[in-house]
């Protein structure tokens, strides 16, 4: 399930050839409230059941001729939507998309807590912006400061996003819909690599990696 980017009042959107919606997965959605906002559906279900704060919007059938996917305008009110697919009159799936707070907290993950002492071994790390209830923050851009204390170092930080042209060396990346990654390097022995991320606003975080 994935919303459309509201367009501005008066403006239309072209795609290209090569183009695509940006359509995004959050129901989080500030000043435009009482707007209707287009919600798009991919399933293999036969039909989709839509709901805004339990209330039913809609229900449309699914298949190849709709290229797996129905689309739904939506009022938009901040809540829960829910999408439930349906199959012989029974539902066998959902997902659900619940509007975001205020930035709370920053979450740090790495694809590999534990390296090899190799120079060319490194740890991925995302780094996250989380509400109060561990929801993602799409729409709070901040800029994050990194920095590595222990047996290793910074190499690589960034976002996702097209327009930015910060350098990759850059240990303060931006978030982009949420989001930053760092990449961390470990040097010729084995220890303990620390990756601190903090910003103005939120407290600072830290995780540990090993390379042995």
């Amino acid at each position: 399930m994935a919303v459309h980017r509201p367009l501005p009042d008066g403006k239309q959107e072209f795609i290209s050839a090569w183009g695509f919606p940006e359509e995004l997965r959050s129901w989080t959605w500030p000043g435009n409230e009482g707007k209707d906002l287009q919600v798009t559906v991919y399933s293999r279900c036969q039909s989709v059941i839509l709901k805004l704060n339990g209330k039913v919007i809609g229900q449309k059938a699914v298949s190849e001729a709709t290229k797996l996917k129905v689309t739904f305008d939506v009022p938009y009110y901040p809540g829960k939507l829910e999408a439930i697919g349906i199959e012989n009159g029974n539902e066998v799936a959902s997902k659900i998309l619940y509007t975001a707070g205020v930035p709370a907290r920053i979450e740090l993950i790495a694809d590999r807590d534990e390296l090899r002492a190799d120079r060319n071994d490194l740890s991925f790390i995302t780094v996250s912006i989380l509400d109060e209830h561990s929801r993602l923050v799409i729409n709070n851009d901040l800029k994050i400061k990194l920095s590595v204390a222990g047996d290793g170092e910074l190499i690589a930080s960034g976002n996702g996003a097209p327009d930015d042209m910060e350098s990759f060396r850059n240990p303060e990346p931006k978030t982009f819909q949420g989001h930053c990654l760092a990449i961390i390097r470990p040097f010729r022995k084995a220890g303990i690599i620390k990756l601190t991320a903090e910003t103005g606003s939120l407290p600072p975080v830290t995780i540990t990696i090993r390379s042995k």
